[in-house]
């Protein structure tokens, strides 16, 4: 089971192959013909697509609220070396004067929203390499945007990716 060619966005525009293929970022070639049922782990990739871009404009959020609050604290004498307890509260108050907390929760929260996401997709058995594409794309954001390397929960993905992708070769 494949892929589809087309889909509906966010507006409900019907997308061709090319721009279903975009939406995730993967090849145009990446995408079957129109006759092919969507896979779960397609729609799965459309989600993972959104939540992706999602996570980064609030992440660039943060990171000029961040910034926002160091020039704020700047000319209040709480600079960027502090001394210890005091110059972390006052901080941390410049912070919340600018919304920078309730920016970081929401990247947090997204941050977690995407994480399950992944799990859910290197669980999910591929059945076309259009699946493997969105398998790899999950593991991709987790191992090298995400800077999680060393988290045992990303070794776990890419065991499952390995199994998943040693199946699939061996029953062609």
């Amino acid at each position: 089971m494949g892929a589809p060619s087309s889909l509906v966005n966010r507006r409900g525009v019907l997308l061709s192959g090319a721009a279903a293929a975009a939406a995730l970022s993967l090849p145009a070639g990446a995408v079957q013909p129109d006759l092919a049922p969507p896979s779960e782990l397609f729609a799965l990739g459309i989600e993972f697509a959104r939540l992706r871009r999602r996570c980064a404009r609030q992440g660039h959020r943060v990171r000029q609220l961040a910034a926002q609050a160091e020039e704020l604290a700047a000319p209040r004498g709480i600079g960027r070396v502090g001394a210890g307890r005091r110059h972390s509260a006052a901080l941390d108050a410049v912070r919340a004067e600018v919304g920078y907390h309730t920016a970081w929760a929401r990247w947090s929260a997204s941050a977690d929203e995407i994480a399950a996401l992944i799990d859910r997709i290197v669980r999910h058995p591929a059945r076309s390499i259009d699946d493997m594409l969105v398998k790899y794309e999950a593991l991709r954001w987790s191992l090298l945007d995400d800077g999680a390397v060393f988290d045992t929960a990303v070794r776990r993905q890419v065991i499952a990716f390995r199994r998943d992708l040693v199946a699939w070769a061996g029953s062609r």
